[in-house]
């Protein structure tokens, strides 16, 4: 868990540490377990991975009132601290279901908000 300005964000990782790193966003209705089976897979390539749980679902909380704003700063501010954990200098953002349409709206409409996304 980490604690960011927008949400308490619960997350799961690999230990691999690079230049560019993946971020991880579930779908509808689920959580970080919804990655249980493919964190392993990436861990053995050495790919530095995260997986977070979006607010409104799994065990992440929000400070404020949740909006689509919200939802778009956790996800920029979560993809910020990872890659400060990791000195990675981009980021691949890759959702399923709900995940890929947060996804293209941060591509898409915050993507001022993330220093790495690219």
């Amino acid at each position: 868990r980490v604690e960011l300005e927008s949400a308490s964000t619960s997350y799961i990782r690999t230990k691999a540490k690079g230049k560019c790193q993946i971020v991880l966003l579930h779908g509808f209705d689920s959580s970080v377990f919804e990655f249980r089976r493919l964190l392993p897979q990436l861990e053995t390539r050495q790919i530095p991975t995260y997986a977070l749980d979006l607010l409104d679902s799994g065990f992440s909380t929000s400070r404020n009132k949740i909006s689509k704003e919200t939802k778009r700063k956790q996800i920029a501010e979560f993809i910020d601290f990872a890659a400060k954990e990791t000195n990675a200098k981009h980021t691949i953002l890759v959702g399923a279901s709900l995940g890929g349409a947060a996804a293209t709206d941060l591509a898409v409409n915050g993507d001022k908000l993330s220093t790495t996304l690219s």
